[in-house]
């Protein structure tokens, strides 16, 4: 999955390919995007010009990151909205200056490019079916993936590709080839799923791709990686 070049129309060496089916759970991503035209873009866009903001006043200044993100979405004055923030600067790996937004009422995923340089104006873009899918996607790999290390740690040990796949099955996740590192060799493993993006007028289905580093050593961290 690589990133679009001139991204969208404005709005006002992995070792293991984990093959899954479309998972009902997988569907409801995007139930939010039926209605994304109610969502309220505009308090996005308010959002992400406070970003900017903060970025471009501090000193040094500096092209928005993810913390000044973060503390205008927790701003109540700027988020009167409330809306959620689903995926900050760098948690999509293949989109890392684009931040999705959630509204709360309705579901819709609203997404905000950030161009990187000190004060650029933030756009509200269209999103991908990708970008809608891979922040819970993301969320719940790496739970599967802590799930397997503390499923070795048990037993005293570092993680194996038997328990990333004992991991994967309880969360039914099925796949076509079993990971086979050994518990202390660590790798990098990529999970593969389809998500289904539905609007008015189609439903569109993508494959999603995320791979995710695991340690050689016990109680170790997993790390999602470039794939």
């Amino acid at each position: 999955m690589s990133e679009p070049q001139n991204h969208r129309h404005v709005l006002s060496g992995p070792i293991c390919l984990l093959a899954v089916p479309v998972l009902a759970g997988v569907m409801l991503l995007n139930v939010g995007a039926s209605i994304a035209g109610a969502a309220p873009s505009s308090m996005a866009l308010n959002i992400a010009k406070y970003a900017v903001a903060t970025a471009a006043h501090d000193r040094p200044a500096h092209a928005v990151t993810s913390e000044d993100i973060k503390n205008a979405v927790a701003t109540t004055k700027v988020n009167t909205s409330h809306l959620g923030l689903s995926a900050n600067l760098g948690d999509l790996l293949e989109y890392p200056r684009i931040a999705t937004f959630v509204d709360s009422s309705t579901f819709a995923t609203i997404c905000v490019d950030f161009p990187g340089f000190v004060g650029a104006s933030p756009t509200v873009v269209s999103c991908t079916p990708q970008e809608k899918a891979l922040p819970v996607m993301t969320v719940t790999v790496l739970n599967m993936s802590r799930d397997a290390i503390a499923i070795a740690a048990l037993r005293g040990a570092a993680v194996s590709g038997a328990d990333v796949a004992r991991a994967a099955a309880l969360q039914n996740w099925p796949f076509a080839n079993k990971p086979n590192f050994r518990s202390g060799q660590g790798a990098v493993v990529r999970f593969t799923n389809k998500a289904t993006s539905i609007t008015n007028v189609s439903a569109v289905t993508v494959a999603i791709t995320i791979c995710v580093r695991f340690p050689k050593t016990a109680y170790g961290v997993p790390l999602q990686v470039r794939c």
